[in-house]
């Protein structure tokens, strides 16, 4: 039995493309989206519908896509790097460390579907700011963060837990923009967070 097939040579982007083509129910999508143009060329070939398409995305995007995301979209953002993974109905799953591979391996898929849930409920919105503001707790944060601690001691200081930790520190660099924890920092100093 053939686990992984390779895919057809395209990049994991294009792959993703060509799979979320054939959604007829839901569209599960992660990868390292560093540019808004990566996120229009996933949106321009989004599926039929009344599919659930929800993209996890390893970096904040940076406000300005061009194409308006179908409205059963739903973008997070995730402040750790996984490599592309794109399931499809819960049946096709494909998955790209290195070269993209395609499984339909019923298990396989049902894993790679469970890890995407678990990565999804720790991200935080892709969604515009309502206000410039920052919370106590998150001030204290980013505080932290410039003290160069790491989740888990900024945990116990501000006495919540490391996952909420990373979901904070998600959600402020979706806010500002920020790429990676050095940025969010610049932008903290820059917006007076602290």
């Amino acid at each position: 039995m053939t686990v992984f097939t390779s895919a057809h040579g395209e990049t994991p982007l294009t792959e993703a493309g060509l799979l979320l083509a054939r959604a007829t129910r839901e569209a599960l999508v992660m990868g390292p989206f560093r540019e808004p143009a990566q996120l229009d060329r996933l949106l321009a070939t989004c599926p039929a519908p009344g599919v659930r398409l929800r993209v996890l995305c390893t970096h904040p995007v940076p406000r300005g896509w061009a194409v308006a995301p179908p409205p059963a979209t739903e973008i997070r953002v995730i402040d750790i790097a996984y490599p592309w993974l794109t399931v499809i109905d819960r049946k096709t799953a494909l998955i790209a460390a290195g070269e993209p591979r395609t499984t339909s391996v019923p298990a396989i898929v049902a894993a790679l579907t469970g890890q995407f849930a678990r990565r999804w409920e720790h991200a935080a919105e892709q969604a515009p700011p309502l206000s410039d503001e920052v919370t106590e707790e998150q001030r204290t944060i980013l505080t932290c963060l410039a003290e160069g601690l790491d989740d888990v001691e900024t945990a116990v200081r501000v006495g919540v837990t490391s996952d909420q930790v990373a979901h904070h520190i998600a959600v402020l660099m979706g806010r500002a923009g920020a790429r990676n924890r050095f940025e969010l920092g610049i932008h903290s100093i820059k917006r007076r967070w602290i």
